[in-house]
């Protein structure tokens, strides 16, 4: 959801204004995000079942961004 308000995930936005206050640099955003910025699709897919709701209600695009690696 936060996807598709902003067209950022959550963390890319965190590391923006961390970057504009100047408590991270971008080198080290751009190392966290290449380290861990993704959902296994497992993770998701086992969440969405647990709440009883269907894969379809994700927007492709957002989880696309949620699971990249």
């Amino acid at each position: 959801m936060f996807y598709k308000m902003y067209g950022a995930t959550y963390n890319d936005a965190l590391y923006s204004n961390l970057i504009r206050a100047g408590q991270l640099t971008r080198a080290e955003s751009l190392r966290r995000i290449g380290a861990g910025a993704g959902l296994p699709l497992d993770c998701i897919e086992r969440a969405m079942a647990r709440l009883n709701l269907p894969m379809n209600l994700i927007d492709q695009q957002a989880l696309q961004s949620a699971t990249r690696l």
